[in-house]
């Protein structure tokens, strides 16, 4: 790998509650996030017939800008789901999750209210970063 090549790094929110980050973020960039949905689910089973009653949902926001959604495997049967995000600049990303089924059980996973926050590297001078937080 040369200097010039950047690995992706991952956010990976498992299902014990922690979170692990593979590298360093950096804007003009993207970040992986892979997110196991039993965090949100609890004790309830994600598989058979009730995985059609959950709607899954993440939200992100760069430098407490504007809340974006983005999709976290809503009605997959898949345990965990994945969402590549593109970091414009550097700052701060702040990542929540939430998710309801059709009975009306909310839940969110927010970092006990306060987000997960994660800091972004300045792109190099050279980058053209996107205009925008993207999801996609």
């Amino acid at each position: 790998m040369t200097s010039t090549q950047i690995t992706e790094p991952t956010l990976d929110f498992r299902s014990d509650g922690s979170v692990f980050q593979s590298g360093p973020l950096l804007g003009g960039h993207t970040v992986l996030i892979r997110y196991d949905r039993s965090r949100l689910a609890g004790g309830l089973e994600l598989a058979g017939v009730e995985t059609r009653t959950w709607m899954f949902s993440g939200f992100c926001s760069m430098n407490g800008g504007e809340p974006r959604p983005f999709a976290v495997g809503a009605y997959a049967s898949e345990p965990t789901s994945e969402q590549r995000l593109g970091l414009p600049k550097g700052g701060t990303l702040a990542l929540w999750f939430e998710c309801c089924d059709l009975y009306g059980d909310h839940r969110v996973d927010s970092n006990a209210g306060q987000n997960f926050c994660f800091p972004v590297s300045a792109p190099p001078p050279d980058a053209r970063g996107a205009p925008a937080l993207q999801v996609g």
